[in-house]
């Protein structure tokens, strides 16, 4: 049997999952923001996101969830995909492209150390 790599925390990346698939935007926004705050990478969230995505287009994963479903994922996707481009953008504007995310690891601040 093949040895498997553990990826990630999964309590911090199964919630991006669920809000997805349950159609929030803001909800995705945050789930990716408290991520990052919890100790996820860029990475991880950004293969996250992009695993959803594959799911979303898969005819299984339509048949299984329906149409209304699936279709109700594109908006969160799109979502979290912002968030986490604008956290780890600088000046706050989105990433160019995908591949930045793989050359940058800037975490966000704990927002409860910001109350402070």
């Amino acid at each position: 049997m093949e040895n498997v790599r553990s990826k990630g925390n999964l309590a911090n990346l199964i919630p991006i999952a669920v809000v997805v698939v349950g159609g929030c935007e803001p909800c995705a926004e945050k789930m990716v923001k408290q991520a990052m705050v919890q100790g996820s990478s860029p990475q991880e969230i950004d293969e996250t996101l992009r695993i959803l995505a594959d799911m979303q287009k898969r005819d299984c994963v339509k048949q299984a969830l329906g149409p209304e479903v699936v279709a109700r994922m594109e908006k969160p996707l799109a979502a979290g995909r912002k968030a986490l481009e604008q956290a780890l953008s600088a000046d706050g504007e989105p990433v160019p492209d995908g591949s930045e995310l793989f050359e940058r690891d800037r975490l966000l601040p704990d927002p409860a150390a910001a109350a402070a």
